[in-house]
């Protein structure tokens, strides 16, 4: 039998990681352009592991966020990120598409894809979404492990405290 080569498939191939939660470390002042001694990613060491696309979480806790408090919260989050790409322009870009994507490789940028984990970020607001949407976001968790008003999470679902109507509601699926 022949000896697959794993460094060889991984150096050839679109290495996407699709979910890193940095940013919250960023706002609280890691540097991620430098080697960290701590947490899962930075510059750095992606380009060292091999990733091509890092797809960047903004969560809003929403322990720790209420309603008028989690959009701004991505916002923020989304800032950081801006502030690293326009810090570090040699090593990372923003891309909102596949060509994007693929330019960044080309130019051997790490290709910074941007995500909203959780429903709960929009406030009930599809002008939010869209604001999202402007801001170079191309995916949006319908839910964490709580439920926005319009779409319930499986934690929710499964939950006997639970009291509100399960499933998508009609603005979810206006949302979608």
């Amino acid at each position: 039998m022949a000896q697959i080569d794993y460094h060889k498939i991984h150096n050839e191939s679109i290495v996407v990681d699709a979910h890193a939660d940095v940013l919250l470390q960023v706002l609280r002042g890691a540097d991620i352009s430098k080697r960290l001694n701590y947490g899962h990613v930075d510059l750095i060491r992606l380009k060292e592991g091999g990733v091509d696309v890092q797809f960047f979480a903004a969560w809003p806790n929403p322990d720790k966020y209420g309603n008028g408090q989690m959009f701004n919260q991505c916002i923020r989050l989304i800032d950081a990120l801006d502030k690293i790409i326009k810090n570090n322009p040699k090593k990372i870009t923003l891309t909102t598409s596949p060509q994007e994507i693929e330019k960044a490789i080309e130019s051997q940028k790490i290709a910074a894809c941007i995500g909203v984990e959780g429903g709960t970020g929009i406030e009930n607001d599809l002008d939010k979404l869209t604001e999202f949407y402007n801001r170079g976001v191309r995916y949006l968790g319908l839910t964490w492990n709580v439920s926005p008003d319009w779409a319930t999470s499986s934690q929710d679902e499964v939950s006997s405290k639970f009291k509100g109507t399960k499933g998508l509601t009609q603005f979810g699926k206006e949302v979608i």
